[in-house]
């Protein structure tokens, strides 16, 4: 994995970006003839340089599946277990930039990723999900495949009851799935995980904001000094310099 490094996203086709978008999905990108990679969402980069971590790659556990999967492409290498960890971060595909023909080869042999592109200096290949893409939400239970959310789905009340978002847990966070919260609970991996219940519904989210009512403290306390200090200071002249000179006009008016 020496060499390898997170670094700028080059130019890539439109399409991925709108998927990324509408689906709420990532995409991976490594070049290989500079050895950089990113993540990206919403097309825009989750962690490009001098960036801090974000997303999913605000986990040291969810930065090391990415980087080991990019090492191994570096290196030519197939990885059976690729497309689980691909999916855990949310990636629908996965974009190489130069690829040689050996790493081309591997990655075609990768169970679930299947290429999309033909000749060319990028490469393309889409991560199969079942039955949808991956995506950064999925609703998981013991025996049943794993389910896929876009921001346009809901839950069903026949879902799994498990919700695990492609992020490192946040206490800040609050999801609601049909206007109720739910709340977190122990995650399989990495992902912050929430036990929905009986809930079902569209899902939405809110943010708690740390010591919000500080702020607002802080601003009354401002707002009461501009209402009663400052016109006390006007009417007793402590501005000094500003009531000197009206009081000598008035004089010699007189």
């Amino acid at each position: 994995m020496a060499g390898v490094v997170r670094g700028a996203n080059p130019v890539l086709p439109e399409y991925l970006a709108q998927s990324e978008l509408e689906r709420d999905s990532a995409t991976l990108i490594i070049d290989a003839d500079k050895q950089v990679w990113n993540l990206r969402t919403d097309g825009q980069t989750m962690w490009g340089q001098g960036e801090a971590p974000t997303g999913a790659l605000a986990s040291a556990e969810a930065r090391t599946l990415a980087s080991r999967f990019v090492a191994a492409v570096l290196a030519a290498q197939s990885d059976d277990s690729a497309t689980e960890s691909l999916a855990s971060l949310g990636v629908a595909a996965v974009v190489v930039l130069d690829p040689s023909p050996q790493m081309v080869t591997s990655l075609d042999t990768v169970p679930g990723m299947r290429r999309s592109t033909t000749d060319g200096a990028v490469q393309i290949w889409n991560v199969a999900g079942e039955p949808d893409p991956p995506t950064r939400m999925a609703l998981v239970a013991d025996g049943f495949p794993t389910q896929y959310l876009t921001p346009l789905d809901e839950v069903a009340a026949d879902s799994p009851r498990m919700l695990l978002l492609a992020q490192a847990p946040d206490p800040t966070l609050r999801v609601y799935v049909g206007g109720d919260e739910v709340f977190a609970m122990d995650s399989p991996d990495w992902r912050a995980a929430y036990a929905l219940g009986s809930t079902s519904g569209a899902i939405s989210f809110d943010r708690d904001i740390p010591g919000l009512w500080i702020v607002w403290v802080q601003l009354g306390v401002v707002l009461l000094l501009i209402i009663f200090i400052f016109p006390a200071i006007g009417d007793d002249g402590g501005l000094g310099t500003a009531s000197g000179p009206r009081r000598g006009l008035r004089g010699a008016a007189s």
